[in-house]
């Protein structure tokens, strides 16, 4: 038997850490920002950290959650597991 196209996929739960990482993040696009956020403000700790070092270590707090972000997404990537775009109402 082949599965038609317009079968459902399975829905495959998200593991605990991925739900944490995405907690109130609906779609990809607002987790990829939130990636690219952190990695803002850690290029701007480490600008900061030569004028004291102290903001540099803030900047070894903030890379980490920008990398459980991204692998984050990377699980849901390939586990399909983002909603579907609305097809807009008429």
């Amino acid at each position: 038997m082949s599965q038609t196209s317009e079968e459902k996929p399975i829905v495959v739960a998200r593991p605990w850490w991925v739900r944490v990482a995405l907690y109130g993040l609906p779609s990809r696009t607002l987790a990829l920002a939130c990636v690219w956020l952190l990695v803002w403000i850690a290029a701007l700790l480490v600008l900061a950290g030569f004028r004291d070092l102290r903001y540099s270590a803030g900047a070894g707090l903030v890379l980490p959650a920008a990398w459980w972000y991204l692998k984050a997404v990377k699980w849901v990537d390939k586990h399909r597991g983002w909603p579907a775009k609305s097809q807009g109402s008429s």
